[in-house]
């Protein structure tokens, strides 16, 4: 599972590399869909870490299955996982279109950091 742990994390930090690059370009809709990726594959790595099946979508769920599997407390998580969430769909597709245009100043707001 250490192996399967590091994969996780190296993708989740290449994510949230090319969610950065892309916000500073201005690319706000891709770099929605990749904050998202990020955020979920680095959940992804600690449910992995705990023996835990990773398989699952949206930040949120997999954040609260992570708490009640390790106890630990991630309610300052939930709101920003929330916000994530909303800008992207299930099926990973980003739901914003011209509406990335609108949001570029709560974009900006938006911590890319894991």
């Amino acid at each position: 599972m250490r192996d399967e742990f590091k994969r996780w994390l190296s993708e989740a930090l290449w994510n949230l590399e090319t969610a950065k690059i892309l916000h500073e370009c201005g690319r706000y809709n891709a770099a929605c869909f990749y904050a998202h990726q990020a955020a979920e594959m680095a959940v992804k790595a600690l449910l992995t870490r705990r023996n835990e099946s990773p398989l699952g979508y949206g930040i949120r769920v997999l954040l609260e299955r992570y708490s009640q599997i390790s106890g630990e407390d991630v309610s300052s998580m939930l709101p920003k996982a929330r916000e994530l969430d909303s800008i992207t769909s299930h099926q990973g597709i980003p739901t914003l279109t011209l509406r990335a245009l609108l949001m570029k100043p709560m974009m900006r707001r938006l911590p890319l950091e894991l």
